[in-house]
C-alpha cells in the first residue's frame, strides 16, 4: 500500500508558495452548506492538487463551482503508468517553453546580435531558469486518501475547451466529454485515509473542517515563468504568475 507521506517540493519553492498570503475566497458556503469531493485514480489525483494537472474530465457535466476536495481511489498505479504520465507533462511543459525560447531568439544573427531579439545565450539562460520553476512531481501517490482541493471555475465541453486552446501546447490531452477547469490547487500536509464514492460526493463536515486547517499551496504552476534577474547581491526571486 502506498505511504501517506506528504508530497515533496523544493524548499525554496515551498517556502515561496507558503509565503503567499491568498485570501480564502472559495470558502463561500454552498447552497446546502456541504463540502464536496471528487474521487480520482492515481497518479492524476495527486497531479491535480499539485497544480501540474489543470483540468479533469468526466462523461457528465457539473454545476458545482468553488472548492472541490480531491480523493484518490483504491486503485494502485503501476510504476510504468506513473512514469508515462509524468513524462507527458514534462514534454508539455518543454513544448510551451521551447516556443518562448524560439520567439525570444528571433532575428538573432550569427554574432548573437540582431534586430531587437534576445541573444542566444540569454535565451538559453532563460530556458534553464524556467526548468527550475517547474513544480516537483509528488514523491508518492497515496491511494484511498483525501489529498487536497482545487477551485472549479468552469465546466466546458471538450469541443469548447479545444476551441479556447487551439494551440495543442496550451491544453491538456483529454478525451472526456466534459472538462472541469480547475485553479488554486492546494495539498494536505498529510493525506487522510478515506473511502470515496462515485461522481461528486459529500465529504463529512468534520473531515472537511480538519482538512481545511492542514492545507498548503501547491509549490508552483506548470506554466510559471521566471522572474527578472535580481540585482547584484540580492536573493533570487521566484514568481508563480
Amino acid at each position: 500500500t502506498s505511504s501517506l507521506r506528504a508530497s515533496g517540493a523544493p524548499p525554496g519553492l515551498a517556502a515561496a508558495a507558503a509565503a503567499e498570503e491568498e485570501e480564502d475566497d472559495d470558502d463561500e458556503p454552498t447552497a446546502d452548506g456541504r463540502a464536496y469531493c471528487l474521487s480520482m485514480h492515481q497518479p492524476w489525483a495527486s497531479l491535480l492538487v499539485a497544480g501540474i494537472k489543470r483540468v479533469e474530465g468526466r462523461g457528465w457535466p457539473t454545476d458545482h463551482r468553488g472548492r472541490l476536495w480531491i480523493a484518490s481511489t483504491a486503485r494502485e498505479p503501476t510504476a510504468l503508468e506513473i512514469a508515462s504520465v509524468e513524462q507527458g507533462y514534462q514534454s508539455r511543459f518543454s513544448g510551451v517553453h521551447t516556443a518562448s525560447l524560439s520567439s525570444s531568439s528571433d532575428g538573432v544573427g550569427a554574432g548573437g546580435g540582431g534586430g531587437g531579439g534576445k541573444g542566444r545565450y540569454e535565451a538559453v539562460m532563460d530556458m534553464q531558469q524556467q526548468v527550475h520553476t517547474f513544480p516537483a512531481f509528488p514523491t508518492t501517490y497515496p491511494t484511498s486518501a483525501l489529498l487536497g482541493c482545487v477551485r472549479v471555475v468552469d465546466c466546458v465541453s471538450n469541443a469548447d475547451y479545444v476551441a479556447r486552446h487551439p494551440d495543442p501546447s496550451t491544453r491538456e490531452e483529454n478525451d472526456s466529454a466534459y472538462l472541469f477547469v480547475c485553479e488554486r490547487p492546494r495539498t494536505l500536509v498529510l493525506p487522510v485515509r478515506i473511502s470515496g464514492q462515485h461522481k461528486i460526493w459529500t465529504l463529512p463536515t468534520d473531515v472537511a473542517a480538519t482538512a481545511k486547517a492542514a492545507l498548503r499551496p501547491a509549490s508552483a504552476r506548470w506554466d510559471a515563468r521566471p522572474a527578472a534577474a535580481p540585482a547584484e547581491g540580492a536573493a533570487p526571486a521566484v514568481r508563480f504568475d
